[in-house]
């Protein structure tokens, strides 16, 4: 049976080692992206006490939506991350196993 599977495990190691530096360098971006995220949430908190303090509720919910774009943008980020993980586990799993 390993022989069988020895051709598909030589051409999934390839596909292993593109998986597992993608996701390195995804996982690098996404850290700097945090970052600015942080960064224009705390922006955007000034702007909603600024706009609350000035009366100007259709520009809140505006603020607001676009935190909350910002949030599913990262949310869906992780989830790529996430899912790039278990692929390289799944191929590593397939390639050590007898």
């Amino acid at each position: 049976m390993w022989l069988i599977k020895l051709p598909f495990k030589l051409l999934a190691l390839p596909v292993l080692l593109v998986v597992c530096v993608f996701t390195i360098f995804y996982k690098l971006a996404l850290g700097v992206t945090g970052f600015a995220a942080g960064i224009i949430y705390l922006i955007f908190g000034v702007c909603i006490v600024i706009a609350l303090l000035q009366g100007y509720w259709v520009n809140v919910g505006i603020i607001f939506a676009a935190a909350c774009v910002v949030f599913l943008i990262t949310m869906t980020a992780e989830l790529v991350l996430m899912g790039l993980e278990a692929l390289s586990g799944l191929l590593s799993g397939f390639i050590f196993s007898r």
